[in-house]
């Protein structure tokens, strides 16, 4: 259908008064992160896919960062707003995995037509070393238990990176 490859990454500053602790317990819920699109139509929670052998599927390493949780599944509704009406006035569905991870959550959208997702989505503190331009870096856990937001070594983000094929 289409070959589409890229990958894409932001980074939204958090508000003064939305704590660390706050911004990671959203995160580590499905239904929060996935209405913060104002295409989403609604999304229900589905039993595990079964495996090839007929068991569920299990986790598998998490390979950005220490998972917190088992992987839950959901059903996803979205509206496609970039179609035209007359070409289609309905929605798409697609099943997400859902991971949450120490420091934020792990999406896989696999929707239609193979279109597959991965979004990592992330608490990262600005850095700003001496005589460079500043960035971003990702903290350790420990880190987040100590984490300050007060002036002095750069504020906070929500990162999301997002990887399609």
């Amino acid at each position: 259908m289409f070959d589409v490859n890229f990958t894409h990454a932001s980074a939204t500053p958090l508000p003064p008064s939305v704590s660390i602790d706050l911004a990671i317990d959203i995160l580590h819920h499905f239904e929060a992160v996935i209405k913060l699109s104002p295409d989403c139509r609604g999304c229900t929670r589905i039993p595990a896919p079964q495996a090839k052998n007929g068991f569920p599927k299990t986790n598998v390493a998490a390979t950005n960062g220490e998972a917190t949780s088992q992987i839950q599944y959901w059903e996803v509704e979205d509206d496609l707003p970039f179609m035209p009406k007359k070409m289609w006035s309905g929605g798409v569905k697609y099943v997400a995995e859902f991971l949450a991870q120490d420091d934020g959550c792990d999406i896989t959208v696999h929707a239609p037509g193979g279109f597959t997702s991965t979004n990592h989505w992330r608490i990262v503190r600005e850095t700003i070393p001496e005589d460079e331009m500043p960035g971003l870096a990702r903290v350790r856990t420990k880190d987040l238990l100590h984490a300050e937001t007060g002036p002095g070594g750069g504020g906070w983000y929500v990162q999301i990176v997002s990887d399609a094929r």
